[in-house]
């Protein structure tokens, strides 16, 4: 058992503590289409988080849905990110949701997603589970990208494919991309 479970995110972000404002990533802000949203489990989120904001990501553009306050404290601390326990519109107002839950907990974790989402970009990286089975649990949502991410990719060393289903364009396949390009 690791001592301490913020070790991945010390080691992206170089043990310091990032605090950011809107000046922090003026391309990124121009580019309003790939406002992300991360319903996550600290780890994933804090590894996810950790690679956006190396990469100049503003915090103003990054919101997680995490369940436990102790993550949801640290997560904010950390980043500086808006962190929820449960979705609400604010956390719907993005262009890239990034689900990073355990498979066995995600058709639980999107049941609140079914019949909310307009013009998404949905990113699994729950490994094992179909695009047509998500797809289903968020109500017949069809502009999926899934992606598999390996191990070292929570120290922002690591490689990650990606497979879109046919409804989701370049514009949405470049944003899903560019999102997942931070691991």
């Amino acid at each position: 058992m690791i001592a301490d479970p913020w070790q991945d995110a010390k080691q992206i972000i170089g043990g310091t503590r990032v605090t950011l404002g809107p000046q922090a990533s003026q391309q990124w802000l121009e580019a309003p289409e790939h406002l992300a949203m991360v319903l996550a489990r600290y780890r994933a989120a804090a590894a996810l988080i950790g690679g956006l904001v190396k990469q100049g990501f503003s915090a103003a553009d990054v919101q997680v849905v995490e369940l436990f306050a102790e993550g949801r404290a640290k997560l904010q601390s950390l980043f500086g990110v808006r962190a929820v326990e449960a979705l609400d519109d604010a956390a719907l107002a993005c262009d890239v949701l990034v689900l990073a839950v355990k498979p066995q907990q995600l058709k639980a974790a999107v049941a609140p997603l079914a019949g909310r989402l307009t013009n998404q970009v949905v990113v699994s990286i729950a490994a094992g589970l179909r695009l047509a089975d998500i797809g289903r649990w968020l109500g017949d949502y069809r502009k999926l990208v899934r992606a598999m991410p390996n191990t070292p990719a929570l120290i922002g060393a690591g490689i990650t494919g990606l497979f879109a289903d046919a409804s989701v364009d370049a514009e949405g396949r470049a944003a899903a991309e560019k999102v997942l390009s931070a691991v």
